[in-house]
This record gives structure tokens, sequence and C-alpha cells, in this order.
């Protein structure tokens, strides 16, 4: 069966692939920071027919948390089919900031945990194989500037240009 990792299950875009992939009877490893919705995600996600269904409960910010749990995943999955790196905060209107924490929260979220995620799940995923690492980046945020979101947009800028790099690297190995 096809074992699929995401991180950031709980709404948007990583629950509807979430629901996708369990239609398609695959095995899902959930990365989420809401501890309270995982019992009922994991019902209806076996409900929908995957095969299991395993939750890992972490704040991406800590890279001591991400790292035990992402080594905790591949150890009990062996290999991922499928990466899909979907976790991220958004933010309101700039002028709206008053100190640099939430400035800082976002980057930590969305960039330094994703790739600290990559960075521990990576060996799970084969190399020479069907295997694909996916980097959500909801519509065109990265790529063309957005009124109200302007850190969100650097963040996810950020991840675009390593994806990018990443894949050069990745196709050399």
């Amino acid at each position: 069966g096809t074992n699929v990792f995401i991180s950031g299950p709980s709404s948007g875009l990583g629950a509807a692939l979430a629901r996708k992939f369990a239609r398609q009877g695959a095995s899902l490893c959930l990365m989420t920071r809401s501890k309270d919705s995982m019992l009922a995600m994991a019902n209806e996600y076996k409900r929908l027919g995957a095969t299991r269904v395993e939750f890992f409960s972490c704040d991406l910010r800590d890279e001591d948390e991400v790292q035990s749990h992402v080594m905790s995943a591949v150890e009990s999955f062996g290999k991922f089919d499928l990466l899909i790196l979907d976790a991220g905060r958004s933010m309101g209107c700039f002028e709206e900031i008053k100190d640099m924490r939430s400035i800082y929260y976002i980057l930590k979220v969305n960039v330094n945990g994703v790739i600290n995620t990559l960075v521990h799940a990576l060996p799970a995923v084969p190399k020479m194989s069907s295997s694909r690492i996916i980097f959500v980046s909801p519509s065109n945020d990265g790529v063309v500037p957005a009124q109200y979101r302007s850190i969100y947009s650097a963040s996810k800028h950020a991840l675009e240009e390593f994806a990018n790099s990443l894949r050069i690297e990745l196709a050399e190995a």
C-alpha cells in the first residue's frame, strides 16, 4: 500500500488530501498541532478506507520535538511514498504587527519547521522510485505579491526557492 505523510492535515488542503488518500486505502501518517481533533479525524479517515492512521502531535517551532516525532514516524512506517508538507500559519495586515514575535512565529513554522520536518523524513523517501515530496503553497502565495499576507508570502517564497534548489540537488544524487 501507499504510505502518505502529511504535515498540516487539520484543515484546508491538508485535510482534503488526507481524505483523498484515505479513500484510496492509503496508510496515513499525520503530523498536526491540533490534538483535540485527532481522534475524530482518525475515525473519519478509517471510515473512508484508510488502511492505517497514525497521528504525531507537535509544534513545528520546536526542533527537537519535530525531530523526535518524525523519527518515530519513520520508524513506524519505514518509508513514505508521498511526503506532503502543508503545515503553515498566516497573518493579517503588516501594519497591525506590534512586535517581531508574530513574524518569527510565522517564519519558524512555515520555513524552519517545514525544512526541519523534511530533514528528518527524507531518509524515508526512497530514491530512484515514484516517491514524491510535495511542498504546499496555496494559490500564488510566494509567487505573486498578496495584500495583507506579506510575511506569509515571504515564507512561502522562501520554501518555493528551497524546493526548486532541492529538486536539482536530489536529481543529481
